[in-house]
């Protein structure tokens, strides 16, 4: 595959300006990693099939509504069991239902706390994402001792059944609790690249299960002896309820059983960084867990209710499931075969919650969300998993056992909270979009149009928010200690804490999600905004497409290869395929010769965003002449043939670069083996040794081809068009000047009103305190100055766009190529040669870590071991200076809530300000600069504006 995979110049976004959306699995996941607001840090291990299979066996609807029976047999026997299920399963389809449209526009693994964050608004999202996260990820952890405590009473359950004079302890119940929980907990950790594989087997062994069962359950009574299946009218019409409220409050009660089995409809979402194409996917795999969970729930107890024929054994029973195996089989050990069965099922459920229960956590703490995020928040990636949030999650677990010791009122809690705490979650999500008229998200591909998602939202809503209350009742009546509903308790407790922990600590400190990927900020109608942006774009290319002349283009391309004859298919605008031959700057024309050598014609867009045809021209031009530059170096970069100006003598119609198509793929940094990443790092490592052996003056972007010149800096977001004319900065005799000219030219453009209109005293006050904070992130030198001699006298060319997929490479993860030089520009060495973006761990720089990423560490040993210390020491002591370069180039407007997590962790590792929350840093940075003739205009025309308003 040629390198137009990933078109040469795609403006993914400035590197400094958009860190967190930096690294892609491929072109179309890089909307997953915007969404999630994190460079891609865990492994796409799972497909389709397999994130189906975490659903199936997570959700475990048969062998949890099994193991849960106790909590419905007495609301309405029988048919209340098979009717509240049916009732119950169809609310939580809409449920379902919403939590997929909200996957699909956002998919990330922080899932119901990420959409609480963004559904809200910017206004109430904080605290109300917060609290959904913290609801969801309690929720996950009652769940997984819900289930622990069903794997220990069957076990000890299955031993009763063998051991007519056992009586069974609560201790007993409670060593099995912590074993299983701790060898779910192990095998997560552990064996995290074979957790699909693992779940494969889950989805296996729940079938297999569910077929044994059924089928051995419905052959046996009635055989050799054994009593009969139940009649019909026992099973479907015999309502027997005797505890003490009136039938149709017994029944909406009843629904507690199947909400537990079916009502974890969000635990694939939280594996949507760990899948390709999420968007599309995640929504199909809870379609998925969904149906094949009713389908098998359903089945499986209108089984098991013919399989009884003494009803009032199962209130003599502790584990109900086990004596309705006993009556089906006739006999102790067909009891527990099938026992067995459910036993290994909720053992991969376990599993399966752990891995839910480490994300959730991992990504609440990564946005600073939890205690320790520097701990919680972070990747052990030799494991490949987030470990210390799976293993809190497993102490939590099991402090709550300890609780639990066989109690069945505290079982009957567990399940309760369980669902109290992730409807909570569920109604912070889906209410706030809903109230809002369903605008808060720009929708994926699934998308509940028009009145559909209005109903279903509202019925979802609904729903939750009335059998919130019902499921708070006592489970009898008159109510002791034995039949009281501790779930509304254990579900305030927990608010509680929450909400101390949120006052008290994170309130101060807390940012959100990095970033709020799917959300219409600013569109009053996302519906509307959707066809007009793919209208737009068409426009724009075809307008473009007609511009070109292919014939003059393709006879150039054959004079310069001495009459070698060459074709162009036919050009037009097709928005399946865009991605192959366009970027957000570029659009690529495929040149093929008949000999079978392949150019690329590199083209600049013209659209709204795009800079006059002066600077396009000029951008062109220090584009080739950087790729002629770098023909005399041994760094791996397409050949330069030709280029041409939007002049009116150019026969081809429009600007163009004509250059080499090199072999190979984008690089995939996220999915790629360490021993892979360290192939790529070797021969990147040889490529900055390159580098260093040409130096330069000046800072700035080489301008002239076929010379070393080096001129203003070629970049759109570097150049001011004040008074209807042009003016690029640069180059520079220093850093220093460089910043202080850059960040000087936004607070122009804000003084000016061309720039963050609506956040321009907030934009303001940043950009004025980056200039004051310039001097304490400059690179200082290290303590072995001979290693750096020319630190400050010297500058040399940085690729100012490396995320990774700048750098292609072959099967065998050779690097065939680095592209997309557009931005290059010269830099001090302690810039020019620190990591590549692509290398750093992202979620350390909105906690404020300046610990180096294991691939930083392992680049930096690279470069030491090939004689070259001086290298090594500018990738250690790079972070300060990616920290500035980031907050300097970040788009407030697109993603403010991002910024601010980044601007907090730029000013705790700089020691300037550090500790303070946006509004408290805000207070002082306006007694700060309150003399300043800037800032005194800008919130004068801002008294001005209300008072016009008003």
């Amino acid at each position: 595959m040629g390198h137009d995979t990933k078109p040469h110049g795609d403006d993914a976004g400035a590197a400094t300006a958009k860190m967190s959306k930096a690294q892609s699995a491929d072109q179309h996941d890089n909307v997953a990693i915007n969404a999630s607001g994190h460079v891609q840090e865990l492994e796409r291990n799972f497909s389709l099939l397999s994130l189906a299979g975490v659903g199936l066996v997570v959700g475990n609807v048969w062998p949890a509504i099994g193991g849960s029976i106790l909590v419905a047999i007495f609301n309405g026997g029988p048919p209340g069991v098979l009717y509240e299920f049916v009732a119950v399963s169809v609310c939580y389809w809409t449920v379902a239902a919403s939590i997929a449209e909200l996957a699909s526009a956002v998919p990330s693994s922080a899932g119901v706390y990420h959409w609480a964050s963004v559904t809200p608004g910017r206004r109430w999202g904080r605290v109300v994402g917060f609290f959904a996260g913290w609801w969801n990820y309690l929720a996950w952890v009652l769940g997984a001792a819900s289930m622990a405590s069903i794997f220990g009473n069957t076990v000890v359950q299955m031993y009763a059944l063998n051991h007519a004079g056992f009586e069974a302890r609560p201790w007993h119940v409670f060593v099995v609790y912590v074993v299983a929980t701790w060898l779910a907990c192990a095998v997560v950790c552990l064996a995290n690249g074979a957790l699909p594989r693992i779940n494969d087997f889950g989805v296996v062994a729940i079938l297999a299960g569910f077929l044994i069962t059924v089928v051995v359950v419905a052959v046996m009574p009635g055989r050799d002896g054994r009593p009969p299946h139940a009649s019909s009218s026992f099973v479907w019409t015999e309502w027997t309820a005797d505890i003490g409220y009136p039938d149709g409050f017994v029944f909406v009660a009843g629904m507690l059983n199947g909400a537990f089995s079916v009502g974890a409809v969000d635990a694939t979402t939280h594996l949507a960084e760990e899948i390709p194409n999420p968007q599309r996917n995640v929504p199909i795999a809870l379609g998925l867990q969904l149906s094949i969970g009713f389908v098998t729930g359903f089945c499986y107890l209108v089984t098991i209710m013919y399989a009884i024929n003494d009803y009032d054994a199962l209130f003599e029973s502790p584990y109900p499931i086990a004596e309705i195996y006993r009556q089906a089989t006739g006999s102790a050990a067909g009891a527990t075969g099938l026992l067995a069965l459910v036993l290994i099922c909720i053992g991969l459920t376990l599993i399966g919650l752990y891995i839910t229960c480490g994300r959730t956590l991992w990504a609440l703490a990564r946005d600073g969300a939890s205690p320790r995020p520097d701990v919680l928040g972070k990747v052990d990636h030799r494991l490949g998993m987030p470990m210390w949030s799976t293993v809190v999650s497993a102490v939590l677990v099991t402090v709550l056992g300890a609780i639990y010791v066989g109690s069945t009122t505290a079982f009957n809690a567990f399940v309760g909270s369980f669902i109290l705490l992730s409807s909570s979650s569920y109604l912070a999500a889906i209410l706030p979009n809903l109230l809002a008229g369903r605008k808060r998200v720009a929708y994926g591909p699934f998308h509940m149009r028009g009145w559909i998602g209005f109903a279903v939202n509202g019925f979802a809503c609904a729903y939750m928010s009335v059998w919130f209350v019902i499921y708070c009742f006592p489970y009898a009546l008159p109510t002791d200690a034995q039949s009281m509903n501790y779930a509304c308790v254990i579900w305030g407790g927990l608010t509680a804490f929450v909400a101390l922990w949120w006052f008290l600590g994170a309130r101060k400190g807390y940012e959100g999600p990095t970033t709020t990927g799917g959300v219409v900020a600013e569109m009053e109608d996302a519906d509307a905004y959707d066809p007009a942006s793919r209208e737009a774009e068409a426009r724009e290319l075809t307008v473009l497409i007609d511009k070109i002349d292919t014939a003059a283009l393709a006879a150039r391309a054959s004079f310069l290869r001495q009459g070698t004859p060459c074709h162009i298919e036919p050009l037009r605008y097709d928005r399946a395929t865009r991605s192959s031959v366009m970027g957000g700057m570029n659009y690529h024309v495929e040149i093929r010769f008949d000999d079978g050598v392949q150019w690329i014609a590199r083209i600049r867009r013209f659209n709204a965003t795009s800079p006059p045809a002066q600077l396009r021209d000029y951008i062109i031009r220090s584009e080739a002449a950087t790729l002629g530059f770098l023909e005399k170096t041994g760094v791996p970069a397409p050949r330069l043939y030709d280029f041409a100006l939007e002049h009116a003598d150019n026969p081809v119609g429009v600007g163009y670069i004509l250059m080499e198509k090199l072999p190979g793929r984008s690089l995939r940094w996220s999915t790629a083996t360490q021993e892979q990443r360290n192939t790529v790092m070797s021969q990147l490592s040889d490529a900055f040794i390159e580098l260093r052996k040409y130096p330069f003056n000046v800072l700035g972007s080489l301008d002239r081809p076929g010379e070393s010149h080096v001129g203003a800096l070629a970049r759109e977001s570097l150049t001011d068009f004040a008074q209807s004319g042009m003016r690029t900065i640069g180059p520079f005799s220093s850093l220093e000047e460089y910043h202080k000219s850059s960040l000087q030219l936004v607070l122009n453009l804000v003084l000016r009103g061309e720039m963050y209109s609506n956040l321009a005293v907030d934009a303001y006050l940043i950009h004025r305190f980056l200039i004051d904070l310039i001097p304490s992130v400059l690179p200082e030198s290290g303590p072995e100055p001979e290693l750096e001699p020319d630190n400050q006298k010297f500058f040399y060319l940085k690729h100012a766009d490396d995320k990774g997929d700048h750098i292609l490479v072959d099967d065998d993860f050779n690097i065939t190529g680095i592209i997309d030089w557009e931005w290059a520009h010269t830099a001090p060495p302690a810039h020019a040669f620190n990591s590549p973006i692509g290398f750093l761990p992202v979620a350390d720089f909105y906690n404020g870590s300046n610990d180096l990423g294991d691939d930083e560490v392992a680049f930096e040993r690279l470069l030491e071991e090939k004689g070259r210390r001086d290298l090594g020491r500018f990738v250690r002591r790079g972070r300060l200076q990616h920290r500035f370069a980031f907050c300097c180039g970040y788009d407030l407007a697109a993603d403010w809530s991002g910024f601010l997590g980044l601007f907090r962790g730029l000013r705790d590792a700089a020691k300037v300000d550090e500790g303070l929350g946006w509004e408290d840093w805000k207070a002082v940075a306006m007694r700060r600069y309150k003399e300043e003739a800037g800032l005194q205009l800008l919130l004068s025309m801002q008294r001005k504006a209300f008072c016009s308003q008003a």
